[in-house]
């Protein structure tokens, strides 16, 4: 499993980066993408997060700060620590 916080996008070309995470998610990494600010480049976060990419975004989560990190540690803790992903 990995956790990927951004405050931003990629400073290389995004098709690499998105190649480099399907690498990652068929080798069975799960990847959370975590964006902390609202200009964050929302698409290719959710094409570097895992399956299933569904609204909020279940393997993705956008903030308007990194002040509230914290205050979203529960959410990304129960989203990562469910039984089907094999994480109990």
């Amino acid at each position: 499993m990995a956790i990927l916080i951004t405050d931003g996008q990629s400073s290389t070309a995004s098709p690499s980066v998105v190649a480099e995470a399907t690498i990652a998610h068929q080798a069975g990494i799960k990847i959370y993408t975590v964006g902390v600010v609202p200009s964050v480049n929302e698409t290719e976060l959710q094409l570097i997060a895992s399956p299933p990419r569904i609204y909020l975004h279940q393997w993705m989560l956008v903030l308007n700060s990194l002040n509230n990190l914290p205050a979203a540690e529960p959410l990304i803790a129960r989203t990562l620590c469910r039984p089907e992903y094999g994480t109990l």
